[in-house]
């Protein structure tokens, strides 16, 4: 992300970034220690947790596990079905097209 998340310096309620897939990748573990936020709450795996998105239960699932209400949390996704559930979870949620729209996005959810 342009700036290295210079955009998102000092909002305290960013939970985290998560890359897309279901299967963390070799290189996810060291990826949180390049960014210069904080990143907190863990991650929950689809194959760990048998749920997929756009299942409504990864939502509310992902709200228990973090202690959150769904109206203070954001997806980003490429798939407008999985942006159509978040929704439908109370979630605010973006269509990612290109990153200045994902970006903008991002800091209106956080004002």
């Amino acid at each position: 992300m342009p700036g290295d998340g210079e955009a998102f310096r000092g909002h305290g309620g960013l939970v985290g970034v998560r890359r897309a897939g279901s299967r963390p990748s070799s290189g996810w573990p060291t990826a949180p220690r390049r960014l210069s936020w904080p990143i907190s709450g863990g991650n929950i795996y689809s194959h760990e947790v048998g749920l997929l998105k756009p299942d409504p239960d990864i939502f509310k699932l992902t709200c228990d596990r973090l202690g959150t209400a769904p109206a203070d949390c954001l997806l980003v996704d490429d798939h407008p079905a999985n942006v159509t559930a978040a929704r439908a979870a109370g979630w605010h949620a973006i269509l990612f097209e290109d990153n200045p729209r994902t970006i903008a996005g991002i800091q209106m959810f956080l004002q």
